[in-house]
């Protein structure tokens, strides 16, 4: 994990390391203090810990359990395939790899340049935000 000291408001990630999934998904979280998500990858990867959550939403299993936040609808997952071939950094070569969490302006970023076992090479970028000024809106 690096600190940009050029920009304060700034964490980035420089290489995806599967072992270290669940921290970066905690550090990256995005949230709005009514919405909360953790930043999983867009694409599957064993181990993910997915995570979308809405304040004052409660639920219980049974009578003898405790109240807890429930995990709503999966909004991120994404099957990104490219000519067939999935995109997974774990299979191919990763090229270039960057997640950035600007905190002044809740703005996420990735950017990935993958090349498939197959060869094939391409660049993704995914942004992602939880609106400020609309409590109930994420893109």
């Amino acid at each position: 994990m690096m600190y940009n000291t050029d920009s304060a408001w700034s964490v980035s990630e420089s290489a995806f390391n599967k072992s270290y999934q669940g921290k970066y998904e905690s550090i990256f979280c995005l949230g709005n203090g009514y919405m909360g998500i953790r930043s999983s990858h867009e694409e599957s990867y064993t181990g993910q810990t997915r995570g979308m959550f809405i304040a004052g939403t409660f639920n219980r299993f049974g009578e003898a359990e405790v109240s807890e936040l429930p995990n709503a609808a999966d909004l991120i997952s994404m099957d990104i395939r490219l000519n067939g071939e999935e995109l997974n950094l774990e299979t191919g070569k990763t090229l270039h790899y960057n997640r950035s969490l600007n905190l002044k302006s809740g703005l996420l970023e990735r950017d990935v340049k993958w090349e498939s076992p197959k060869g094939i090479a391409a660049s993704f970028r995914f942004e992602r935000f939880v609106s400020l000024a609309n409590l109930h809106t994420l893109a």
